[in-house]
């Protein structure tokens, strides 16, 4: 690449990430990064092929950066390591996410960039691959099993991260990093361990609707999720809908003003079904043998393995399905929040987000491995890992 051309890529991609700091990534045009950059169009096109491609270009070359402060934090955490097993400081990563808060936020929205969350996810997978190793008891050697412990870690950074992207920018690298180790080295998981009452329990979490209301809605609703199986979500119409669940579009419309709002109806019963699963006391004459009344993770997993089928299509990397993850992941954080408000002594809002982050992310590779293991066995390996200490991989040959 010639010297010219380098310099006019170079304030090409500065003036994308400068806009991307004042307005929406959809809402900015070529002619603006273009003017702002002190360039044509012409020139923007010898660079690039569209906007698109100038944002992947910058993705890649922070993803890249971000590779090599992970290595970095692993080779210094070599040169210093003794006797510790303790997870080692990503105080520069954090201070890295915290100096591109404003790119970060951008591209994690969903449907901005498609993928790039994935990416990131992995970039730090690799890193904790070569760092740490299980220590979970997988004596059937099942390699899902290993790798579930990689994802569980790996989701328990992003959540803090996407916490400090998004509510934590007035909070030190330092502080979250403090808060971070703090969390994986007390382990205050007795809420989600059952060991811990919920503020508010329920013995059902069944609502009382009028039977004829429910019916037509149930049916609208599995209809939509029939269609979402098998096509892409911009491509289902209201009439296939209505056609498949045998109603006309006057009913559809005396229930829903879009098919957007039919969606988010779906997603309401699964974020509020989490959370009463959550909260749900198993009856005295309904429990198993030596079973905990009071077992939040068998109760979350059991409602998730009843809804596998909307959780499949939901976690789908080829649907495109718009909003899951932004619509029921700060929910959950929120519901832990106000029940652990006062009641651990980390940081509640960094707790809540490593929880749900790792919540979230192992019922994705349940529900990505067709949901091969039981509810049970599920709750019993999260929470194994909840209770065990991470062990370094970083020995000396």
């Amino acid at each position: 690449m010639k010297k010219d051309q380098l310099r006019s890529c170079k304030q090409l991609k500065k003036a994308l990430l400068e806009l991307i700091e004042i307005k929406e990534y959809e809402s900015i045009t070529i002619s603006e990064i273009c003017s702002s950059a002190g360039f044509n169009r012409g020139t923007f096109y010898q660079n690039f092929e569209n906007k698109d491609d100038l944002l992947q270009t910058i993705i890649d070359s922070k993803l890249q950066e971000m590779r090599e402060i992970l290595n970095k934090i692993r080779i210094d955490s070599i040169k210093s390591m003794s006797t510790s097993n303790s997870v080692y400081p990503l105080e520069p990563l954090f201070e890295f996410i915290h100096h591109n808060a404003n790119f970060f936020k951008a591209v994690l929205k969903d449907n901005t960039i498609n993928g790039f969350r994935k990416k990131m996810f992995f970039a730090y997978k690799s890193y904790l691959g070569d760092s740490l190793k299980t220590p979970l008891d997988n004596v059937d050697r099942d390699p899902l099993i290993d790798d579930l412990y990689l994802i569980f870690g790996t989701s328990s950074a992003m959540g803090v991260i996407f916490y400090l992207i998004h509510e934590g920018m007035h909070k030190s690298s330092t502080y979250i990093t403090v808060q971070f180790t703090k969390i994986i080295q007390t382990r205050p998981h007795s809420l989600i361990l059952g060991d811990m009452p919920f503020k508010k329990s329920t013995i059902q979490y069944t609502d009382e609707k009028d039977p004829r209301v429910d019916r037509t809605v149930r049916a609208l609703k599995i209809a939509f999720l029939k269609l979402m199986k098998n096509t892409q979500y911009n491509r289902i119409k209201i009439k296939d809908i209505t056609s498949l669940a045998e109603y006309n579009r006057s009913t559809f419309y005396a229930h829903y003003k879009a098919k957007d709002q039919l969606y988010y109806d779906i997603l309401k019963d699964l974020k509020e079904g989490m959370i009463s699963s959550l909260r749900y006391i198993v009856p005295k004459d309904e429990m198993n043998l030596n079973q905990n009344p009071s077992s939040p993770l068998i109760n979350l997993f059991s409602f998730i393995y009843q809804h596998r089928t909307l959780l499949k299509v939901l976690y789908s990397e080829k649907k495109f399905i718009p909003g899951f993850y932004s619509i029921v992941y700060p929910c959950i954080v929120t519901f832990f929040q106000e029940e652990l408000e006062g009641r651990i002594e980390v940081d509640t809002e960094i707790y809540c987000h490593y929880l749900t982050s790792t919540l979230m992310s192992v019922i994705s590779f349940w529900m990505l491995n067709r949901a091969k293991y039981s509810p049970t066995y599920m709750a019993e390996i999260f929470e194994e890992i909840l209770q065990k200490q991470p062990i370094s991989n970083l020995v000396y040959n």
